[in-house]
């Protein structure tokens, strides 16, 4: 028998009383710690339903620049070139 709600990063089972939260894209349940997300927005995420939020993985897949250091992303938006080799796992 399988895990009910896995977690999308870790695949353990997220049970009701851990802290996670719901991805709007892929439908998934992550564990806070999986996703790097502190308590605070957490907290913020619970109590505003209207917030979209997205899980890491989806959050790669939709915005494909995330994987680009803050140093590459500000050179891109400044039109110069970009040494995309410092982008991961595309």
């Amino acid at each position: 028998m399988g895990v009910r709600y896995p977690c999308k990063i870790c695949k353990f089972g997220v049970k009701k009383n851990h802290k996670a939260v719901h991805c709007d894209r892929c439908e998934q349940w992550v564990h806070i710690k999986c996703n790097q997300i502190n308590k605070e927005t957490y907290n913020n995420l619970m109590n505003n339903n209207e917030i979209p939020w997205y899980c890491l993985i989806c959050s790669q897949e939709i915005f494909p620049f995330s994987n680009l250091t803050n140093f590459d992303f500000t050179t891109t938006l400044a039109g110069k070139k970009v040494n995309f080799e410092s982008v991961k796992d595309l």
